[in-house]
């Protein structure tokens, strides 16, 4: 068949221009997933899933200990944070993540992860609200106050 030449040209003229930003948007990314991170990691009991070095600059995996990571999904989305508690291969499954338990998670934390993406159009007052909105859903689903001690009734 024919070529699709306008097509190349154009794919090749994206690409050209990706290369000339790329670097500009990881960095972007990095700091953001940084920042999350260390807004994530403060909740009490959190645990980053995988190494801390060596991952994808816009991605984040966290579990929390004695929350279901369907809880927190429903408390998230009514504060308007889009997250998932596993790949996007795997949405709709109440299973925990095969790759969580595969690198040595625990079952249990495993139900209780968190997987947030960050892209070019993210701010710090983004990241900044979707740790506010983690930790009061961490609230409300433990019956906790903030600082992880049980609430008193």
């Amino acid at each position: 068949g024919t070529e699709n030449v306008a097509g190349i040209v154009g794919l090749g003229a994206a690409i050209q221009l990706l290369e000339a930003e790329i670097e500009a948007r990881r960095a972007h990314c990095l700091t953001l997933r940084e920042r999350l991170l260390a807004g994530l990691l403060a909740l009490p009991g959190s645990h980053l899933n995988g190494p801390r070095e060596g991952r994808l600059a816009n991605n984040v995996n966290v579990s929390f200990d004695h929350v279901n990571g369907e809880g927190l999904l429903i408390s998230l989305d009514q504060q308007g944070i889009a997250a998932s508690t596993g790949s996007a291969c795997s949405s709709g499954s109440t299973d925990p993540s095969h790759v969580l338990l595969a690198l040595g998670g625990d079952r249990d934390i495993a139900h209780g992860s968190l997987r947030l993406t960050l892209g070019q159009s993210n701010t710090e007052a983004h990241v900044d609200r979707a740790v506010a909105a983690v930790a009061e859903a961490l609230e409300q689903l433990r019956g906790l106050d903030p600082t992880g001690r049980a609430a008193t009734v």
